[in-house]
């Protein structure tokens, strides 16, 4: 079931609403603020009341206080018989002892003695012990003291002679009087309420018709301009108010929306002309898009075969240069060949990947490492069984032209490590690592690598410069860092260490 909250509510309803709501709340603070004077009022003249009884008692009984005469301090209070609001009464002598007492006969001593009791320990008065002694809880100055408590209100009045006290009066009369005029000023009030609110709501029927009324026409003119798409709808303005600004501009709006509507009819217009000479371009570019798929995948298939075709040319040149280092006994002429045959080897393993990869023009750099110093620790298995190689290359893929070069760098840097910078089967580790390089790619140029291949063995002579060593390893590693467009650095330090920069071609 659909919940309706205030917001839904129609804009008349609303009104009406909103200014019941205020009228009520105006009406009932303005009516309990009246209530809240009135009982402060009548309290007040409650307490004056009581004190001029009070006084009364009090002078008609200075005789008997003095001579302390207690049947006639009895006769005096007696008389407050007359007064039915008053419950009990009690005359102090100056020793705060009761002198003389008055009850209503109709009421429960011990009730009355109990509620004045909690009186006393609510003001913070301390009582005097038994419950049965009659003893005043406090001394008195020349001051009244009163206060209201469980609808009673009870009242102390000194009674002073030649401006000294001589004893106390204590009156407690009930609140009935103002108990039946609060209930009365209610009566009165929810009358007024009740009139109040129909002479509002006869109001507000009539007047907020001036307020709702534009809106409510305003609203059905939008609603069939809505539904019938008829923007020659206009709506009829009554008022010079905001309203009637708000009808202005609501009409030309729909005048501009009726001229941009017409517009809009023709572009329409040519448009579907348009797109009728469009659909026919598409279909052009499809058959276009068509042959250019089949074309690329053609060369798609060629250069998989052209891959497979390299790589099986280089594959036999890998098995001669291997049945014929079978036949090689001379151990300088056999290293030779076995390096000719790991550079031939890794040139294969390019093609290879590319021919059972399906992205043409990468390759991914980790395993083709991996692959590649598989095949080398194959072939220095016997000396090298305690070196331990670790790879740091995470994804990172290079086109052909990028990869062959560096794949030839680290076949020679992990050959040389695997010849000579572990001599007597020494303990050791190898380290290749790949990363971007630390400087950002900057507009214009390419991304930058580093290549770092180390290893912690015994390392190169001081005196060797790997930059002009006769060697024909160092030599090709420099030859194909020019052919980056890289540079290469050396560290002797706990072994050796290069560090090729560079940026993919």
């Amino acid at each position: 079931m659909k919940k309706y909250s205030l917001k839904d509510i129609s804009i008349k309803q609303k009104l009406i609403l909103i200014i019941l709501s205020i009228s009520v709340l105006a009406l009932l603070l303005a009516c309990l603020s009246f209530i809240l004077f009135d009982q402060i009022r009548f309290k007040k003249k409650m307490v004056q009341e009581m004190e001029i009884i009070a006084d009364i008692i009090g002078n008609n009984c200075e005789a008997a206080l003095l001579f302390s005469i207690k049947m006639d301090a009895q006769e005096t209070i007696s008389s407050l018989k007359a007064h039915k609001h008053i419950v009990t009464a009690s005359v102090y002598d100056t020793s705060n002892q009761e002198f003389a007492r008055y009850l209503k006969p109709d009421l429960n001593p011990d009730e009355m003695d109990q509620i004045y009791r909690q009186a006393m320990q609510k003001f913070g008065y301390s009582l005097p012990s038994p419950a049965n002694s009659t003893l005043l809880p406090f001394s008195m100055d020349k001051k009244n003291i009163h206060f209201f408590f469980q609808g009673y209100l009870m009242l102390f009045h000194p009674i002073i002679l030649d401006n000294e006290k001589i004893g106390v009066v204590y009156l407690q009369s009930n609140t009935e009087e103002l108990s039946q005029r609060f209930h009365q000023f209610i009566q009165i009030i929810g009358i007024i309420l009740i009139g109040t609110l129909l002479i509002i709501l006869l109001l507000i029927a009539r007047f907020q018709r001036l307020i709702s009324g534009p809106i409510l026409h305003l609203t059905q003119t939008a609603r069939a301009v809505t539904n019938k798409k008829d923007y020659s709808i206009r709506a009829v303005k009554k008022y010079n108010d905001e309203i009637g600004f708000l009808i202005d501009n609501f009409n030309n709006m729909l005048t501009l929306i009726e001229d941009r509507d017409t517009a809009l009819s023709h572009i329409s217009d040519e448009v579907q002309k348009k797109a009728g000479q469009l659909k026919k371009e598409l279909r052009q570019r499809k058959r276009v898009e068509k042959e250019i798929k089949g074309s690329l995948n053609e060369k798609e298939i060629l250069l998989q075969e052209i891959h497979h075709r390299v790589k099986n040319n280089l594959q036999i040149i890998s098995s001669l240069l291997n049945l014929q280092i079978k036949n090689i006994k001379e151990e300088s002429t056999l290293a030779l060949f076995r390096d000719c045959h790991n550079r031939v080897r890794t040139m294969a393993l390019i093609h290879e990947q590319l021919y059972q990869s399906h992205d043409l023009t990468k390759i991914d750099f980790e395993e083709y490492t991996k692959n590649l110093t598989r095949h080398l620790f194959s072939i220095y298995h016997k000396t090298i069984n305690h070196v331990i190689l670790k790879i740091v290359i995470k994804d990172i893929s290079f086109n052909i032209d990028t990869a062959i070069p560096c794949g030839l760098v680290i076949n020679e840097l992990i050959s040389n490590s695997l010849k000579y910078a572990f001599p007597e089967n020494r303990r050791g580790q190898i380290t290749i690592t790949l990363k971007k390089s630390s400087d950002s790619k900057t507009k214009g140029k390419k991304q930058g690598y580093d290549l770092i291949v180390s290893d912690n063995g015994i390392g190169l002579p001081n005196n060797l410069n790997y930059r002009t060593v006769e060697s024909l390893g160092l030599k090709l590693v420099n030859i194909l860092v020019k052919q980056l467009n890289g540079s290469i650095k050396l560290s002797r330090k706990q072994g050796t260490s290069f560090k090729i920069t560079f940026q993919e071609s």
